[in-house]
């Protein structure tokens, strides 16, 4: 299992990201991400097993905040599309 720390976005928001990620597939071809995963990663931690995930899930708690989303970039290398602060 892969293990990450991530912030997801309200719904009103993801539906938002997923419309514009859809006309840019239009434009450039690729995939659109699912409304359902769109994530900001803050840190990817690697592999680990189940248990200690689920652990990991129980300790980290924090209050909402808000988070402009005002950049998009291109990495050409593995030709993803993404926005972010």
């Amino acid at each position: 299992m892969r293990l990450f720390f991530a912030l997801w976005p309200p719904p009103e928001t993801a539906r938002a990201l997923t419309r514009w990620a859809a006309a840019v597939q239009r434009s450039s071809g690729g995939r659109v991400t699912a409304e359902a995963t769109i994530h900001l990663t803050l840190a990817f931690l690697g592999e680990a097993d189940a248990v200690k995930a689920a652990g990991a899930v129980r300790e980290v708690r924090a209050k909402a905040f808000d988070l402009a989303i005002d950049a998009a970039k291109y990495w050409r290398h593995n030709k993803i599309v993404w926005v972010g602060p």
